[in-house]
């Protein structure tokens, strides 16, 4: 494993976070030589670690974290701007759990259907 990502994951560590999982061209095995590291955490919502707190413990920016509330996550409803279900499809379908419960590999697999919301 890449040590600047090993770093990140012993800072995002102390935070106690449910799981910390990999996805995106990374997971996938898909990346190029500056591909970013797309990290996803799981926070139990009274436990929950903003974005900003965890990306200055960390500061690389090779290395994008986003963090969940993990009773969200689990109902299908991550705060997140893309469509909902092709975005937990993803990671579902590549996500690797690197730490932590292995949340992403017992999720159901979304369905998708037209027309797409983004829900």
């Amino acid at each position: 494993m890449d040590k600047d990502l090993q770093n990140a994951l012993d800072s995002i560590q102390k935070h106690n976070p449910t799981s910390i999982f990999l996805y995106g061209s990374r997971a996938r095995d898909d990346a190029i030589e500056n591909s970013d590291y797309e990290v996803g955490v799981l926070f139990p919502i009274e436990q929950y670690v903003r974005r900003s707190v965890l990306n200055e413990a960390i500061s690389n920016s090779k290395i994008s974290v986003y963090p969940f509330k993990l009773e969200e996550f689990l109902q299908g409803n991550p705060d997140t701007p893309f469509n909902k279900s092709i975005y937990l499809r993803e990671i579902k379908t590549t996500g690797k759990t690197l730490r932590g419960d292995r949340v992403v590999e017992g999720m159901q697999t979304p369905a998708v259907t037209l027309p797409f919301s983004n829900q």
